[in-house]
């Protein structure tokens, strides 16, 4: 009778550093850990998210890094698009996606 084949798997060590946060902790009243609603253009329904980091200097426009609740992913998005209402995020999507 055959022998049973031994497992023999290299254990490996998995990396524990931590990130450093890139970019400010705080730009223009918002901090990195508030909750945000943002519209997005492919639904009408606002998405809530939570704020990752900041991003001032981008090429385009200063941008915000947002942990999608609703959803679940990140987000990328400019930062003129975060509100703390949803009722404001709605408003602002009919105005800025209708063009």
């Amino acid at each position: 009778m055959a022998k049973r084949k031994k497992n023999t798997k290299v254990v490996r060590k998995k990396n524990t550093k931590k990130l450093e946060q890139v970019g400010p902790l705080e730009y223009e009243g918002w901090n990195v850990g508030d909750s945000c609603w943002f519209p997005v253009y492919w639904e009408v329904k606002s998405h809530q998210g939570q704020i990752m980091s900041f991003h001032p200097n981008d090429n385009i426009e200063p941008a915000v890094n947002v942990m999608d609740i609703t959803h679940g992913g990140y987000r990328t998005i400019p930062f003129r698009y975060i509100f703390d209402d949803a009722k404001k995020a709605k408003l602002f999507r009919k105005e800025e996606f209708a063009k």
